[in-house]
């Protein structure tokens, strides 16, 4: 939000009713919507895809009042199954774990609606929250570094993780709404353009603490990819800036582990 300046305003499904969100709208003139639909974490696979399934229904029909609106949906590059070494914007939907279904119920809800919709199936997040965690893979291991002083590898660490930074991302929605509104939905997906294994980046956090590697239980669901941006980058005009190296080192400096 604070990238938006004055020109952004906050829209709470969760706490506000639907005139009141309806109100805000109408009064800021609202004609472009950054759709979250994040879930509320659960152990339940089905819970996790239908709460973003009931917040997208109630924002379309709060839009419907308002006229066209153009959405720019955070999907997830989760979408997409494994067995594929880069997803490109052609790559089938076929999730493998409910928040991967509950996206692709979110997509074609609004691809049914009568708004206009691009879609940003985005990979791993990572950086700094407001409340000053890391986030991420990286987070993880960060704070394991911080509370464990051990770091713990789901498997054999052999799962591939393409990386973005939170601050290119916001780059990148903020170059989509300068960006002309597209004439058909367009969905892509996004990363930071540069895939490592979950090892490597242990790996790397080891050698800046001194800390070591113990191997666990493999993730349940654990989606194994590299990403092309190639298509988001041309249309856009836009480049991720942060190196998978600077996300970790980020991090590391905020518990003082460098």
């Amino acid at each position: 939000m604070s990238a938006l300046g004055d020109s952004g305003v906050a829209i709470n499904l969760r706490d506000d009713s639907d005139d009141e969100i309806l109100e805000l709208l109408v009064k800021n003139n609202v004609k472009i919507i950054v759709h979250l639909a994040s879930p509320i974490p659960s152990i339940n696979q089905d819970d996790i895809g239908r709460d973003g399934i009931e917040l997208t229904d109630r924002m379309i029909k709060i839009a419907n009042s308002i006229g066209n609106v153009y959405f720019i949906l955070l999907s997830s590059i989760r979408v997409h199954p494994n067995g594929f070494e880069i997803f490109d914007k052609n790559t089938p939907l076929r999730p493998i774990d409910g928040y991967g279904r509950g996206k692709v119920a979110v997509e074609n809800i609004l691809r049914e609606s009568n708004h206009r919709v691009m879609g940003l199936r985005v990979s791993s997040v990572m950086g700094i929250g407001l409340d000053g965690i890391p986030r991420g893979v990286v987070g993880t291991f960060v704070n394991q570094v911080l509370n464990d002083g051990e770091l713990k590898v789901m498997g054999d660490g052999s799962a591939k993780k393409d990386l973005i930074h939170v601050g290119d991302l916001i780059e990148l929605l903020m170059k989509i709404i300068e960006y002309e509104i597209p004439d058909e939905d367009m969905f892509f997906p996004v990363g930071g353009g540069k895939s490592c294994t979950v090892l490597e980046i242990a790996n790397f956090i080891s050698k800046e603490t001194g800390c070591e590697i113990s191997f666990i239980e493999p993730a349940i669901f654990e989606l194994s990819n590299s990403i092309d941006i190639s298509d988001i980058c041309e249309l856009v005009g836009w480049k991720p800036m942060w190196s998978i190296e600077n996300m970790i080192l980020e991090s590391l400096e905020l518990i003082g582990g460098t």
